[in-house]
């Protein structure tokens, strides 16, 4: 049985994350930001991978009010933060470590976001491919 996550209770554990996050990679918020100037043209849909509470795809929403975001990540309590903090995003759990996850994404995506994750795929098996990010990608 599924249970509602009180809203003050998500924007804590949210601001908790990206205060971790801050301590793994410094002035994340101003490259984000800098990073999707730089992109320019509006984008309809983008892929947030290992998107985990959606923090990233709140940056992007901020950005792009109107596009489809899709956050994909392995952990259904950093999913559920991302549904309950933002709602009009699309979320899929999925690992990144199986290649099963590219048929669960719903690509093809115009930007796809990969912020803290890339570690996961030289550091952890996955053969240091990027190759089915890149096959989301339009």
């Amino acid at each position: 049985m599924a249970t509602a996550l009180a809203l003050e209770d998500v924007a804590r554990w949210r601001r908790d994350w990206e205060f971790m996050m801050c301590h793994y990679q410094p002035d994340r918020d101003d490259l984000l930001t800098v990073g999707l100037q730089l992109l320019g043209r509006p984008t309809e849909r983008v892929l947030d991978v290992g998107g985990g509470p959606g923090t990233t795809a709140e940056a992007v929403l901020r950005r792009w009010p109107h596009a489809d975001v899709t956050v994909l990540d392995v952990d259904p309590a950093l999913l559920a933060l991302a549904e309950t903090a933002l709602p009009q995003v699309r979320t899929v759990r999925a690992d990144i470590g199986s290649p099963r996850w590219l048929p669960l994404a719903g690509g093809p995506y115009d930007l796809v976001v990969l912020c803290h994750i890339l570690v996961y795929f030289v550091g952890c098996g996955f053969g240091g491919s990027l190759a089915p990010v890149w096959m989301c990608a339009r």
